[in-house]
């Protein structure tokens, strides 16, 4: 039986790497756990530009507080720790059906695009701590979304 892959929700990253986040140590332990039980995890190119989005920006503005060398530092580290999917024409395809049949609106256009991701790289799990926002997305594509704290 192959291993699992898992690709992360930016949150999952942004709490991992916030030594002042209440669930650091669950997202941690959430890594560690499907790390010992075989999945790959991954990332992609919007996690990557989320997490500089909110590293970079100040602890005031609900931000990380991060220099950009910081973030390019974090960044080496998350792309050696994790495997980097493409981001192909296939995935703006299945991202359309899914928003089109859940009627996303807003901000959730960018949850749906990583349950995208996760489908058009043939991924079975995305892991992410608003696992009940993700859930309708998970639904339409066949994607297990996954909440840390219940690892």
């Amino acid at each position: 039986m192959p291993s699992s892959r898992v690709l992360f929700d930016t949150n999952v990253l942004i709490r991992a790497s916030s030594p002042g986040d209440p669930r650091r140590i669950d997202a941690i332990a959430a890594i560690r756990k499907l790390q010992m039980g075989g999945a790959t995890l991954c990332i992609c190119a919007q996690n990557m530009q989320e997490y500089r989005q909110v590293a970079t920006r100040s602890q005031e503005a609900n931000g990380l507080g991060m220099t950009s060398a910081d973030v390019a530092l974090a960044t080496n580290d998350f792309e050696r720790a994790y495997e980097l999917v493409p981001d192909t024409a296939a995935v703006y395809h299945v991202w359309r059906r899914i928003v089109e049949n859940v009627g996303a609106i807003g901000r959730a256009n960018y949850d749906a695009r990583i349950v995208a991701m996760a489908e058009a790289n043939a991924i079975d799990s995305v892991l992410t701590y608003e696992a009940a926002a993700f859930q309708r997305y998970g639904t339409v594509s066949g994607v297990t979304i996954l909440d840390p704290s219940a690892l």
